[in-house]
């Protein structure tokens, strides 16, 4: 589903040229949870934005559902981060004097495929993940876990095939990020590819995979025989 192949990225600012990412070269399958795990600044959400069609790399290849990137118009790309893709922030980035609910239907402006009932969808999916009293509550009357939730209801309004999150529990605490993560889990189980990217070892353990990188290179890639249940720890932290 996606294939990376020699990726490279170096920011210029003038005559000077900092090279990030260095001959990346990446496969993750249809239907896996992945995380890509590394110390701030090695380089792993410059190559998330590039596996989300957020920015190209200077070299290399890259291939989305067997289509190569470099070759689909500004368009298209678009087109695929609307549909394919749905993207999960640390910072959760909602709008602040927006409803949950509207919220949630952002997406769908640049989209040409409503679902029957947009609003009674966004509604459904908020139900589903537990803010069903919130509905038209704004952001700044919510907690960062509740927020959370909120991204990803967001995230999959348009039924993406993709969840792309960066340091989506960097912001919680222990109990909001095990409900997080614990969705990522349900949500990998119903079909969806999930990538996270994280710095922390805790996070990247509940995945069946993780690609560990330092200095903008791929040092391994670890499969994980029997990720932590985030649900199991979820019941075990609320029965204390």
């Amino acid at each position: 589903m996606i294939r990376l192949e020699k990726i490279t990225k170096v920011f210029k600012i003038g005559t000077l040229e900092t090279p990030v990412l260095h001959g990346i070269d990446l496969h993750i399958e249809k239907g896996e949870f992945t995380t890509i795990m590394a110390p701030s600044g090695a380089g792993k959400s410059t190559l998330m934005y590039i596996i989300g069609c957020l920015d190209r790399p200077t070299s290399g290849r890259y291939f989305f559902d067997g289509k190569e990137v470099e070759t689909l118009s500004d368009w298209e790309l678009s087109k695929i981060r609307n549909k394919k893709i749905g993207f999960v922030f640390q910072s959760y980035n909602l709008l602040p004097r927006t409803s949950a609910v509207d919220n949630v239907l952002l997406p769908l402006i640049y989209s040409d495929n409503y679902p029957g009932n947009p609003e009674e969808k966004a509604k459904e999916l908020l139900i589903s993940l537990g803010l069903g009293e919130r509905l038209e509550h704004k952001p700044n009357e919510l907690s960062g876990g509740q927020q959370q939730k909120i991204a990803i209801a967001r995230a999959l309004i348009n039924e993406p095939r993709i969840i792309l999150a960066d340091e989506p529990t960097g912001n919680l605490d222990t109990r909001s990020g095990l409900e997080i993560l614990s969705i990522f889990q349900k949500l990998h189980k119903e079909g969806k590819t999930i990538i996270c990217i994280t710095h922390d070892r805790e996070v990247a353990s509940h995945a069946r995979k993780i690609i560990h990188m330092k200095d903008g290179r791929i040092e391994s890639v670890e499969e994980v025989e029997k990720p932590k249940d985030a649900f199991s720890a979820l019941y075990e932290l609320k029965a204390k």
